[in-house]
């Protein structure tokens, strides 16, 4: 919140209980401060680490393709999927 919002925001709150408008008891000493604390912090600090070191890996992944993986599973002669005709467009 920028000083001058929290100013302004500061003399609406002095107004409104010097009206007897708010609930708050007893009247705030400081309102500046009063509103700063009632007001939401967005800015939190990040939970990731800025920096990360990966480790090496010494180890090879071998990828199979989908025959392999099912071999048998599949049949050996498979259809190609039938396709429709594209739409005629008047």
């Amino acid at each position: 919140m920028t000083q001058i919002s929290l100013s302004i925001a500061a003399e609406i709150v002095s107004l409104a209980c010097d009206q007897n408008l708010t609930f708050l008891r007893p009247k705030p000493k400081d309102f500046k401060e009063f509103v700063a604390a009632q007001t939401y912090e967005f800015k939190y600090p990040s939970n990731v680490p800025r920096f990360y070191s990966y480790p090496e890996s010494t180890t090879v992944v071998k990828l199979k393709n989908i025959d392999v993986l099912h071999k048998g599973l599949l049949p050996n002669n498979r259809r190609p999927r039938p396709r429709s005709d594209p739409p005629i467009l008047i």
